[in-house]
């Protein structure tokens, strides 16, 4: 079963002058061109959805995306298409921002452990436009002043829960942004969870952004909770793989700026194969009036199983699967074929005839005699 992810990230979207606005159908093709077997699409933004943050942009905001939204639900009738999305340093609308705000920013740099609702529910107003518009988009009401910083959603694809964890790190933007020196308090997150057969992590900045103490902290943080970082922010397109000494295994992907001057419009598909737990991956850039792939063909690559998530089970993988299931001799059935230990094994009818040790025998018992 396989689900595709539309990375975008820096829309950059004006009240006018937008060049993507006459794009959606190049990158509706774009997406065609790999969308084959597909049953799922998710429309993930790394942020800077819009240029300054204010209402009027997001409104031409939404007519883009829904204009994407229906061009590409005629690539076939998906199962679902959903969007995830993260504000960037420009979704804060900073217009009216005053010093107070700033006396917070600076108390929350000195001490992040002293972040509370309140230091959110300021420091967040100058996004509610785009909190605004996450609603629209995800049909649910307005995101709680308190939760703003950190929001997940969740998804049940067949039989597999994807789980997508949304990071604010643009909560404490000023009008001079200033390399490594956000922060952002981990005591609000909850505990590694590992229910999820896929965790993504997405957020606008690379925590190389963070002040260098906070940067350790959330990156250790992102690598335990998370198979696959999606950032954006540095307009540049990059995928790798990182595997750490303790264990956890995890792919960065960095999106490149759908509309920024000077710069190739550029963004990102991930297409998914949640049974085999592998991945491809495309980068595609404007060049000559299509979105062309940045490099000719993926090949699969595998999602790693992150140390921290498995919660210490052994995963069988698919070979060994087949090899436990082999009976060791080539037995055949007229309609099925070849037969496995599974179709040929008939598995006893035990029926508790004596047992010590638990009250309900329904258990294992430390003694127990079965017939």
């Amino acid at each position: 079963m396989n689900l595709i992810v539309l990375h975008l990230s820096d829309l950059h979207i004006k009240e006018q002058g937008n060049s993507i606005l006459n794009r959606v159908t190049q990158i509706k093709d774009a997406v065609q061109t790999v969308a084959q077997g597909v049953s799922d699409f998710f429309i993930v933004i790394c942020g800077d959805v819009a240029y300054s943050g204010n209402a009027e942009q997001y409104k031409v905001v939404l007519k883009f995306l829904r204009d994407l939204e229906a061009e590409v639900k005629t690539i076939r009738n998906p199962v679902r298409l959903e969007y995830v999305l993260v504000p960037g340093n420009h979704d804060c609308d900073l217009e009216n921002d005053g010093e107070e705000r700033d006396t917070i920013i600076l108390e929350a740099v000195r001490k992040p452990e002293t972040v509370n609702r309140t230091t959110i529910q300021k420091c967040t107003s100058v996004q509610s436009e785009f909190f605004q518009l996450l609603a629209l988009l995800t049909n649910g009401g307005d995101i709680q002043d308190n939760v703003r910083l950190y929001y997940k959603r969740e998804f049940l694809i067949g039989k597999y829960r994807v789980r997508f964890n949304c990071y604010n790190t643009a909560w404490m933007t000023q009008s001079k942004e200033q390399t490594k020196a956000i922060v952002f308090p981990l005591h609000i997150l909850p505990e590694t969870e590992s229910e999820c057969a896929l965790v993504f992590s997405v957020l606008h900045h690379p925590c190389v952004w963070l002040t260098p103490k906070e940067n350790k902290v959330l990156k250790d943080y992102l690598d335990k909770t998370s198979n696959i970082i999606l950032t954006g922010h540095e307009h540049i397109s990059t995928q790798y793989t990182q595997r750490r000494r303790t264990g956890e295994e995890n792919i960065y992907i960095g999106c490149g700026g759908l509309q920024q001057p000077d710069v190739d419009s550029s963004f990102n598909i991930l297409i998914v194969n949640l049974e085999k737990r592998s991945y491809k991956f495309y980068e595609y850039s404007w060049k000559g009036g299509i979105y062309r792939p940045v490099e000719d063909g993926s090949d699969w690559e595998p999602i790693p199983r992150n140390k921290s998530l498995r919660q210490d089970k052994y995963l069988n993988n698919e070979g060994y699967k087949s090899y436990l299931d082999d009976p060791g001799a080539t037995f055949k059935h007229p309609i099925k074929g070849v037969l496995s230990l599974t179709d040929i094994y008939d598995y006893p009818d035990l029926n508790v005839i004596w047992c010590q040790g638990y009250d309900d025998c329904g258990k294992w018992g430390r003694s127990s005699i079965y017939v």
